[in-house]
């Protein structure tokens, strides 16, 4: 293989990245703890996507700790915690309030304006966010 294709989108829902939005604006979340590797995997995905091309991000709601009854006596339940620039996301499986499963996300969040730097920064420029909210559009310059 001597050249690799370019790909006329890429999106991200939950993956990589995505956006948060609350009643205090829109974040980016990343499952990348360091600043260098979002931007070189963003130079990456610019590389991969043709000029012209979008990059789309989903729009989620804002991280939020809360629990639910599971079928079979079980309980789901999510707590959330900030540490400075990151999120810790603990998820839990319970039965009779013994964790049964666990498992632990960590999340670089970007304010909107710095995640907007990146972008540009990595070769892409905001174009809008859809009229329903739930998708962020990025166009590589």
């Amino acid at each position: 293989m001597t050249a690799l294709p370019l790909f006329d989108a890429a999106y991200s829902v939950g993956g990589v990245w995505y956006e948060v939005e609350d009643a205090a604006g829109t974040e980016l979340c990343s499952h990348l703890m360091e600043e260098s590797d979002d931007i070189t995997a963003l130079q990456n995905i610019a590389a991969a996507v043709r000029p012209g091309g979008p990059l789309v991000l989903a729009v989620q709601q804002a991280h939020r700790s809360y629990q639910r009854p599971l079928p079979g006596g079980l309980v789901y339940a999510q707590e959330i915690r900030t540490e400075d620039d990151r999120y810790v996301k603990d998820y839990y499986i319970r039965r009779a309030g013994e964790i049964v499963a666990h498992q632990r996300c960590l999340f670089h969040a970007y304010p909107q304006d710095r995640a907007d730097q990146l972008f540009a920064q990595c070769g892409f420029h905001f174009e809008h966010t859809t009229g329903d909210g739930l998708l962020r559009r990025y166009t590589r310059g």
